[in-house]
């Protein structure tokens, strides 16, 4: 039997036209490999393993023999992540991946997690039971130093506590006993004067002995570490009362200031005490001890709107008296307006698109309410809906490729290396460089072999990194041009690239480039270990 040939030459001319339009889908690409115990080489099964990067690809579970594999995946840059659980810490690689790349052998070594365990005494040596230990690290962000809270337990009837899931690294812990309450003032009775004398208590204190994180003793904890016998004795020392009132003219009965008094960190703080006391009512906090403080009032928007908060805080460090703070007079949030520019363009070129813009307060988390959050329309403008008189840093995201953060100014003030008082009314100008730099190249070890998952840290302000693919390329792109140094570095915790000190103590042999405009770079450099 033949087979008439003419069939193909009589289908419609549409159809034929539609056939050849269609382009062939882009073909998919997947990753497979094994988590093993970074100890003891052990097969590590029932973990989620999710790939972070181009389109939304499913998680997957490892398997009995560690196994896992991950399709659907995009041409492009991955974080390949692994959930903690079941006694080890995330772990985490960096892959690129091209069209239709089937990359096998993407292992993982899973750390198991440290544990920090102890008990907490009374200046009487008696244990304290429903005490708060917290554990806190020290980290940079964008370059500057922010204390975080990893991990906190209570202490049970025996004063005893036990803090896992952490990562190795070095750590301060906190106890506080949290037991100060904010009410209306009273009067006190038979006496002419109003001021409460200081009182002896236990007060908040830091491993071994100290009543801040500066004279506080570092806990550096290995993985799989589990650091027994830790245990604080609260120290006893004056605690005084603070008083003040918050004032809101416009304040309902159903609308009473939120107090919050906070110890301040940097770039954090820490709840002492938070109550609701009406309108002009005098307020008193007995029981602070030593420390800087921010005390706060707030009125969040009504629910279900997204305008109307008012607030006010002020900052002090209270003596060995009562401290009689000021009115904290509720003021209604404000916008704050910004402009990008371009050094050196036109007035007809067009602007790039896609800015992101952050402000973070200086020593205090945000509130409900507050929208410090921003992004540039397509006139380069932006608007920060609704901000307080507090400090804050400004962050800049999402900067299109080739340009950078040259400059920011709110009226007279650099607002790139000093926090920004938004009250001022001035409004914030951007201005971008068109003219980056970029540093490429290859991390190898001192056998010359490529290194997955080294971290090439750029010395800059702030400080720039990356991770190395599975072949132990890396990219660094929207630099400012100028002279830097640049090391690579495995083994390195999250966090210590921007750490200065870091730097200061590892940067020696470093390898010194000269950027100029537009200039991209290639080196090869070979990785530090980290102990």
């Amino acid at each position: 039997m033949k087979i008439p040939l003419a069939i193909s030459i009589l289908l419609p001319v549409s159809v034929l036209a539609a056939q050849q339009a269609t382009p062939n889908p882009p073909a998919t690409a997947s990753i497979e490999g094994t988590l093993t115990d970074a100890v003891t080489g052990t097969q590590i099964r029932d973990m989620v393993v999710t790939a972070h990067g181009p389109g939304n690809p499913a998680p997957a579970r490892s398997s009995d023999k560690g196994a896992y594999r991950i399709a659907g995946l995009g041409t492009g840059a991955y974080h390949i992540l692994v959930s903690p659980d079941h006694g080890y810490i995330s772990a985490r690689r960096y892959i690129h991946i091209q069209s239709g790349q089937d990359l096998t052998a993407i292992d993982l070594k899973l750390q198991k997690e440290a544990i920090i365990a102890g008990r907490v005494l009374g200046s009487d040596k008696n244990p304290v039971s429903g005490a708060r230990v917290t554990v806190r690290g020290l980290a940079y962000l964008r370059g500057r130093p922010m204390m975080g809270s990893q991990s906190y337990d209570l202490t049970n009837d025996l004063g005893e506590y036990r803090i896992s899931r952490l990562n190795p690294g070095a750590y301060y812990l906190e106890v506080d006993l949290r037991r100060i309450e904010i009410h209306k003032r009273k009067p006190l009775a038979g006496k002419e004067t109003q001021e409460r004398p200081p009182v002896m208590a236990n007060i908040r204190t830091y491993y071994p002995n100290a009543i801040s994180a500066d004279g506080a003793s570092l806990i550096t904890l290995r993985a799989g570490e589990v650091r027994e016998g830790v245990d604080v004795t609260l120290l006893k020392e004056k605690t005084i009362c603070v008083t003040s009132a918050a004032v809101d003219p416009i304040a309902n009965d159903l609308q009473v200031p939120t107090i919050m008094l906070s110890e301040t960190y940097a770039g954090s703080q820490s709840l002492i005490a938070s109550g609701s006391i009406k309108s002009g009512d005098e307020f008193e906090i007995c029981g602070v001890g030593p420390g800087l403080y921010r005390l706060s009032a707030y009125i969040p928007p009504p629910d279900g709107q997204d305008e109307g908060l008012r607030y006010a805080s002020i900052a002090f460090s209270p003596g060995n008296r009562e401290v009689n703070l000021p009115p904290l007079n509720l003021q209604p949030s404000f916008s704050l307006s910004g402009k990008v520019g371009v050094a050196g363009a036109n007035p007809e070129d067009s602007l790039p698109t896609g800015i992101r813009f952050s402000l973070e307060p200086k020593d205090r988390i945000l509130y409900r309410g507050e929208k410090a959050s921003a992004q540039e329309d397509s006139n380069g403008t932006f608007t920060f809906p609704a901000l307080t008189a507090d400090p804050y840093w400004l962050d800049v995201f999402t900067v299109p490729s080739g340009y950078y953060v040259k400059a920011a100014t709110l009226g007279a003030s650099d607002a790139l290396s000093v926090p920004i008082q938004a009250a001022s009314g001035a409004r914030l100008e951007v201005v971008l460089g068109s003219d980056s730099s970029s540093v490429s190249g290859q991390v190898n070890d001192r056998e010359n072999q490529p290194i997955a998952d080294a971290t090439v840290v750029l010395a800059a302000n702030p400080p720039r990194s990356a991770r190395t693919d599975q072949d132990g390329k890396f990219t660094l792109s929207g630099i400012i041009p100028g002279d830097y140094r640049v090391a690579a570095f495995t083994g390195l915790q999250d966090g210590l690239a921007e750490d200065p000190n870091f730097i200061q103590a590892h940067f020696g042999k470093a390898t010194e480039l000269t950027l100029s405009p537009g200039a991209s770079i290639s080196t090869n450099l070979t990785a530090q270990p980290v102990d």
